[in-house]
């Protein structure tokens, strides 16, 4: 297999499929109840991927069952918007909104407005791939993020 085989196996465990579509409304309005910015990218990416977990094995630290998921509600618990607004936009420039949660809740997944997808704890901001699959596949993977300054 390649990796994008065996990405699409993994997600299959957690119960992705071809062609999944959750409630478009109902992403937007707990996106914009929370305090969000609600970008067009990010809901078209959720309702492929929403409440969604996922189990790995992450290569660098050697536990068997690492996860990822796209839960909003949990993601919401872990990262407030004013940090995503007054800390991580700023330091890149884009737009961010709330996707998931990585590594047991200890990172926060977040979209730009270019698809693009980032972590993030405290102060640490790291990029993670260039559009919602390339992070998943670098999450799985253990491909090297980018700290962002």
């Amino acid at each position: 297999m390649n990796n994008a085989e065996d990405v699409y196996e993994i997600l299959k465990n957690g119960g992705w499929y071809k062609d999944r579509k959750m409630d478009h409304d109902k992403i937007i309005k707990f996106i914009n109840t929370e305090g969000y910015d609600v970008l067009d990218n990010v809901i078209a990416f959720l309702q492929e991927f929403l409440n969604l977990t996922v189990y790995f094995n992450n290569k660098r630290n050697g536990l068997k069952n690492d996860d990822f998921d796209f839960v909003l509600e949990k993601a919401a618990g872990l990262e407030v918007p004013e940090r995503l607004r007054e800390n991580y936009s700023p330091r890149i420039g884009k737009k961010l909104c709330i996707i998931g949660s990585a590594y047991r809740d200890h990172m926060v997944l977040m979209m730009a407005e270019d698809n693009s997808v980032y972590g993030a704890f405290d102060d640490f901001l790291c990029k993670i791939g260039d559009s919602g699959m390339d992070a998943i596949e670098a999450i799985i993977f253990d491909y090297d993020f980018k700290e962002i300054p």
